[in-house]
C-alpha cells in the first residue's frame, strides 16, 4: 500500500491534517496501526484542553428497537459542528448502541459501555470514543444526557423529534426530542394502532408544553416546598387578606402545576380538556384505563 493511500485513510480516521498523517507515519516507519495510535493520542491531547468549553449546540437524536427507545443529547460547541455528517454519523451509532443494551439506562453505564469506533478495530469506551471525536473536530463535546424505555406488553414507548423551521437535520435527528411511555391495564383487547397514536399525540404535547413531571406527586418535595415558600413570602410582601392567602395559595400552587406537570396541563390540541381527562377519554373508548408511566424530553440549551 502506497504511502500515499495510508495518509489518505488516516485522516479520513483522525480528521488530522496531511503534515501530522505524514509525520506520523515517518515517526512509526510507515506503520499504520502505530501512526493511528500516535495521531488518536494527540486528538485526545486537544480534546483535555478544550473540556472547559461551553457545550450549548449539537443534535438530540432518538432511536428504536424490539419495544425499546431511547434519546441521546449530544453537545458541541457550534452548530458548524453539530451538522457535519462525522458528528451526526456519531450521534446515531451512540443512539443504535444504547436501544440495542437494556443495561444501557442512565448516563454513566452510557459512558462505561464498550463501543466500536472504526471497523476493525478493538472496542474502546464510549468515554473515550467521545474524547477522540472532540479531538478529531476541534470542538469540546460530551454527552449531556440519555434515556432508554423499555416496554413489556401492557404498554407502548414512542419517540419523537421536532425540527422546526431549522434545515439541515435528517430522520430522527434535531433539537428537541421526546420519548413517552404508556401503561395499560388490559392491553390485550386494545389496537396498538390506536395506542401508538395517543403516545405520538402526547409526545407532540409534551413537545409543545414542556412538562417536567407527569404529576403533582411526583415532584421531589424539597423543590415543592420550596415553590410553596416563594408563593407564601410573596403573599405575605402582596399584604392579602388573611382570609383569602389559602385560596391565593392554593390557585396559585395549581398554577405551577399546570406548568410543570404533565396531567394538569390543558391538551395541545384542545385546552378545554386537561391531558387527565384525555387519557379518561381515551381509555374509556379503548376499554382499558390509560396512564402516562414516564416520559423524557431533551431540548438544546434548555
Amino acid at each position: 500500500m502506497t504511502t500515499t493511500t495510508l495518509i489518505k485513510q488516516l485522516r479520513e480516521a483522525t480528521f488530522a491534517s496531511y503534515l501530522d498523517c505524514r509525520q506520523a507515519l515517518e515517526d512509526q516507519r510507515g506503520d499504520f496501526d502505530k501512526a493511528l495510535e500516535q495521531l488518536r493520542a494527540a486528538n485526545l491531547d486537544k480534546a483535555e484542553q478544550k473540556t472547559e468549553r461551553e457545550t450549548r449546540e449539537g443534535l438530540v437524536v432518538v432511536a428504536r428497537s424490539d419495544g425499546a427507545a431511547c434519546a441521546v443529547e449530544l453537545n458541541c460547541e457550534t452548530d458548524f459542528v453539530a451538522l457535519t455528517q462525522e458528528f451526526k454519523h456519531f450521534a446515531h451509532r451512540l443512539a443504535g448502541r444504547i436501544v440495542a443494551d437494556a443495561a444501557l439506562t442512565d448516563l454513566d453505564r452510557v459512558l462505561a459501555a464498550d463501543f466500536v469506533d472504526m471497523p476493525g478495530r478493538a472496542p474502546s469506551s464510549i468515554a473515550l470514543a467521545v474524547r477522540e471525536l472532540a479531538g478529531k473536530m476541534g470542538e469540546n463535546i460530551a454527552i449531556r444526557r440519555v434515556a432508554r424505555f423499555q416496554t413489556g406488553p401492557a404498554g407502548v414507548v414512542e419517540a419523537y423529534i421536532h425540527v422546526g423551521a431549522l434545515e439541515g437535520y435528517g430522520p430522527q435527528e434535531g433539537r428537541l426530542g421526546v420519548l413517552v411511555e404508556l401503561g395499560l391495564e388490559a392491553p390485550a383487547v386494545v389496537p396498538t394502532v390506536a395506542v401508538r397514536a395517543l403516545a405520538h399525540d402526547l409526545a407532540l404535547h409534551i413537545a409543545s408544553a414542556g412538562p417536567r413531571y407527569v404529576s403533582p406527586e411526583a415532584i421531589p418535595a424539597a423543590e415543592l416546598a420550596e415553590q410553596r415558600a416563594q408563593f407564601e413570602a410573596q403573599l405575605a410582601a402582596e399584604h392579602k387578606p388573611e382570609a383569602l392567602q389559602a385560596r391565593i395559595l392554593e390557585g396559585r400552587l395549581n398554577k405551577f402545576y399546570e406548568t410543570t406537570c404533565l396531567l394538569n396541563q390543558p391538551y395541545l390540541k384542545d385546552e378545554s380538556l386537561r391531558v387527565a381527562d384525555l387519557l379518561r377519554q381515551a381509555g374509556a373508548a379503548l376499554g382499558t384505563p390509560v396512564r402516562v408511566v414516564r416520559f423524557a424530553r431533551f431540548e438544546l440549551g434548555d
